[in-house]
């Protein structure tokens, strides 16, 4: 497989060789000339706030205060470009943000030392900007303003060398240790260039960045990272990215295709390995995980869903969960050899897709609700126009030519411009779909969704967690008063008169996932929504290895609403 690619050089070794040799002057500068300040390493000045606030020295407290602000607020501004100006052609917003150093450090060069306060605030802000916006290379967690986590990263990655012996790993650990060579030669240059001309040497800093907004403009061509973790199968384990597993550390545990869990062999380093991992996938898919925001799911370039949580939620460390589906998809043959259900139970089913049958396939997590409708997606006709809604796009929908895949989209940084299943719920009718394939209702999206059915739009798929059939019923009802605020039995006829199947699904005690029941909406029974089981799932006991035997049966009940079966043409 190739993973070469051309792209811009934001990340290559080059481009960050010259930001660490102007990190290093930078903090030389401010330390040498500036008062004793750091314009890099806020530790150092955290440390000297610390002394001076308890030696009562307030003067200096502000002296050192003033930079920590400068610095967040320099992050802050970093971020704010990169949400502003990422989808712009013209430039790279990594070259506008040293735009702007350029432009600070060239007005620092004009302050005078009586006015050291001002000079460190706008040096703290532009390496708080660089620190923020240059952040890997070559797809490796790489600092250019600072040597702390590079140090760390290097040594780690020596002591996986000196047990693994693998050559990448301490190719890896060299580079580290390089780019710490090469931001003290930053530092030496500074210290020999600030005792030469003074207050104008911080202007040396903007050759290595104006040589950087240069090589910015060059189209190398590079690896496609993206491709090369899917490759190792990152989605699958997180076992292979990049030499982060080892044989101490954070335990990892893998289901099987049986569906039961086993501890995996591989570990990592130990936790910081763990949340360096998750902070390269999550950022790889434009996404922000941490303490303030310590949920986050997503999708991989493969379909994979990940859920990743932090701690102060996950009280024992990060945990990640990956979802990985078969390249290729379960077919409703292959279900009915691995006996997930009778070959009669999906002839029935075959004939009510076909026919245009609202069907809801409910179960609970894990039970393969997402599987089996793909498998049932089969069954549709291909000359009809198919809309996917999806919270993570998992669906694989195969062999309709006139399919539209949608995709909610999360709030940005500043909590704006999500979409929404109930906007695109919405914004899918006006897109004349024959059929609407929700991969899953869980809010009051629910309320669109019976609109829809009850509209004219049959044949509609979706899926939900529920306990049983009739549970089912009963959480459509919540979901909908969530949204809604009209009489329960106007909702249980809203239900009634759009959903006309209910597929429900289950994981029995040996793990395997079976059809448990296919049952008809048959309408209102007074107040209350009457269900009729064609299909039910009888258990004949154990085998030697502690399978269960059983298999799904059809009930002496026959379906109701046989209209649609008539209008298709299809005999029953």
């Amino acid at each position: 497989m190739n993973y070469k690619t051309h792209g811009q050089m934001s990340e290559s070794i080059l481009t960050a060789a010259f930001l660490s040799i102007s990190g290093g002057l930078q903090d030389a500068y401010t330390y040498l000339f500036r008062g004793k300040v750091f314009a890099n390493a806020q530790t150092g000045n955290i440390v000297l706030l610390s002394q001076n606030i308890m030696e009562k020295n307030w003067h200096l407290v502000i002296h050192y205060m003033i930079p920590l602000v400068s610095f967040a607020i320099g992050i802050v501004a970093a971020e704010i470009i990169r949400t502003k100006f990422q989808r712009v052609q013209q430039i790279h917003w990594r070259q506008l943000v040293l735009i702007i150093e350029i432009f600070l450090l060239l007005f620092v060069g004009f302050i005078p030392e009586n006015l050291n306060m001002l000079a460190n605030a706008v040096v703290s802000f532009s390496c708080a900007m660089q620190v923020d916006s240059f952040r890997k290379i070559r797809g490796n967690a790489m600092a250019t303003t600072m040597c702390i986590g590079n140090l760390r990263s290097a040594t780690d990655l020596w002591c996986a060398y000196t047990e693994t012996k693998d050559k990448k790993t301490r190719q890896r650990s060299l580079q580290y240790y390089s780019f710490i060579l090469v931001f003290a030669i930053g530092a030496t240059l500074g210290g020999i260039v600030t005792d030469a001309v003074g207050v104008h040497a911080v202007w040396i800093c903007c050759i290595g960045l104006l040589i950087s907004f240069l090589i910015m403009f060059i189209q190398e061509e590079v690896r496609d990272f993206e491709k090369l973790e899917a490759d190792q199968k990152l989605q699958l384990e997180l076992g292979t990215l990049a030499d982060e597993l080892k044989d101490i550390g954070r335990e990892i545990k893998r289901c099987l295709g049986s569906g039961k869990i086993e501890k995996y062999p591989e570990r990592f380093m130990d936790v910081h390995k763990l949340e360096d991992v998750i902070q390269q996938i999550v950022s790889k898919v434009n996404r922000v995980v941490n303490e303030t925001s310590p949920i986050v799911d997503f999708r991989l370039t493969d379909g994979s869903r990940v859920n990743v949580v932090l701690p102060p939620v996950s009280l024992e460390g990060p945990v990640v969960t990956i979802r990985k589906f078969p390249e290729k998809p379960m077919t409703m043959k292959k279900l009915v050899q691995i006996g997930s259900l009778s070959e009669e139970a999906a002839q029935f089913l075959e004939k009510i897709v076909k026919a245009g049958y609202n069907i809801f396939i409910s179960g609970g997590t894990g039970s393969g609700k997402t599987t089996f409708l793909n498998a049932l997606s089969d069954y549709i006709p291909q000359d009809e126009r198919i809309i996917t809604i999806e919270d993570a796009a998992e669906l694989q929908i195969r062999n309709i030519p006139n399919l539209v895949r949608l995709e909610v989209r999360n709030a940005n940084i500043e909590g704006k411009n999500a979409v929404t299943i109930r906007d695109l719920l919405k914004s899918s009718l006006r897109m004349r779909p024959d059929r609407i394939v929700l991969g899953e209702v869980r809010d009051a999206a629910a309320c669109e969704l019976l609109n829809a059915m009850n509209t004219g739009h049959d044949g509609s798929f979706c899926t939900g967690h529920a306990n049983s059939s009739k549970d089912m019923l009963s959480r459509l009802e919540t979901l909908v008063l969530s949204g809604m605020d009209i009489p329960i039995l106007a909702i249980r006829n809203q239900i009634a008169a759009a959903v006309d199947i209910i597929i429900h699904l289950g994981r029995l005690r040996d793990k395997t996932r079976k059809v448990l029941e296919i049952a008809e909406v048959i309408g209102m029974d007074g107040d209350n929504i009457k269900l009729g089981t064609l299909f039910e799932f009888v258990e004949e006991g154990e085998d030697a290895d502690g399978r269960v035997i059983g298999k799904l049966c059809r009930t002496e009940k026959q379906i109701i609403h046989t209209e649609k079966l008539q209008r298709a043409g299809i005999e029953y």
